[in-house]
């Protein structure tokens, strides 16, 4: 992944997902062309293995049963997706929780109204042989980080809800270097590494597999002490949902109809997204979407179904980002999300 997407990014079980032979999409009916009502998705970084889902079902058809022409946007920045949706410019957009929260906050009548990821995707990566395995461990350490200011402050409090001496880590802003960094043994370990990305570059540079976890340690920040939250949501903004709910509800079963298929083939759902985004490499692809579909089910979704948001989660996860001034006032997160739209409900 690139510096710049890196920086847009800001880790399973299947279950009972029913895979769908390709046989059968041939044989469905959809709308012809001038029936379609067209929608605009901005993505919220450049294109990765991780958008797999999203190009199924366009590919095969999903969106097209429900008579929608979805059109894929890519951004420019990383406040475009949300700002996007805001304006109007896009209809829906992806972004996660916290960027949901952070609008808010400012008066940005955006909503989450489905999320692929069930779990934060960040995280501290340590090659094997630095022998970090807790957060302990990183005492004596170098650790580079981005400088993006959400990240240091999870791994800040990572350390000391883990009782770490924090004046015993040496901290530093690499930029987007970190696995150059780490392969060249300036810095022990990447503070914020992404889950379906350092870690499958890192082992790439190593010529193993890309989701090899013999190679490093990754210490995913809500398995210590940090609250979860969502990350490729399904954003849009309030006067949309409430002008177009049928079609939000269109979207996301064409939208989950897609991930379960990815979910259930990934090869598959990789060559279809390479051939869509050849810029992306295969190896690379397939190892960001496993890595997605271990953190897009959790115990909601298995009770619930894919794509399920917690209240609980939004509230804590609203708490920490106020308590460490990431956001200047409160956020009522009853009004920042909805399950009402999705499938079944």
């Amino acid at each position: 992944m690139s510096g710049t997407t890196r920086g847009l990014v800001c880790a399973g079980l299947l279950g009972a997902i029913v895979s769908l032979g390709a046989p059968a999409f041939a044989q469905q009916a959809q709308s012809p062309a001038s029936q379609l009502t067209p929608l605009k998705l901005m993505f919220h970084f450049i294109p990765t293995g991780s958008f797999v889902n999203f190009v199924v079902s366009q590919d095969h058809g999903f969106f097209r049963e429900e008579g929608l022409d979805v059109s894929f946007m890519i951004p420019g920045s990383p406040a475009d997706a949300i700002k996007l949706v805001a304006t109007g410019d896009a209809d829906m957009g992806l972004g996660h929780s916290t960027d949901v929260i952070l609008a808010r906050s400012r008066g940005v009548p955006v909503v989450s109204v489905g999320t692929t990821h069930q779990f934060g995707t960040a995280g501290v990566m340590a090659p094997v042989e630095k022998n970090i395995r807790t957060p302990k461990d990183l005492e004596g350490k170098t650790v580079g980080i981005t400088g993006i200011p959400a990240n240091r402050v999870m791994l800040e409090q990572m350390l000391r809800m883990n009782g770490v001496d924090a004046t015993k880590v040496r901290i530093i802003v690499i930029g987007f270097g970190a696995i150059p960094a780490l392969l060249e043994g300036r810095i022990d370990a990447e503070g914020d590494a992404i889950t379906f990305s350092e870690p499958i570059t890192y082992n790439l540079a190593k010529g193993k597999d890309p989701n090899d976890r013999s190679t490093h340690t990754y210490m995913a920040f809500y398995k210590y002490g940090l609250p979860r939250y969502y990350t490729f949501g399904v954003v849009t903004s309030e006067t949309f949902l409430a002008k177009n709910p049928d079609l939000v509800r269109r979207f996301l079963r064409g939208w989950k109809k897609g991930l379960e298929w990815s979910m259930a083939n990934p090869e598959a759902a990789t060559d279809i997204f390479v051939k869509r985004y050849p810029n992306v490499e295969r190896r690379r692809g397939l190892g960001a979407w496993r890595a997605v579909t271990e953190i897009a089910v959790s115990d909601e979704t298995r009770m619930h179904g894919l794509g399920w948001q917690d209240a609980k989660v939004w509230e804590k996860q609203a708490q920490f980002m106020f308590e460490n001034r990431l956001i200047t006032e409160p956020v009522d997160v009853r009004k920042a999300f909805f399950n009402d739209f999705l499938p079944g409900k």
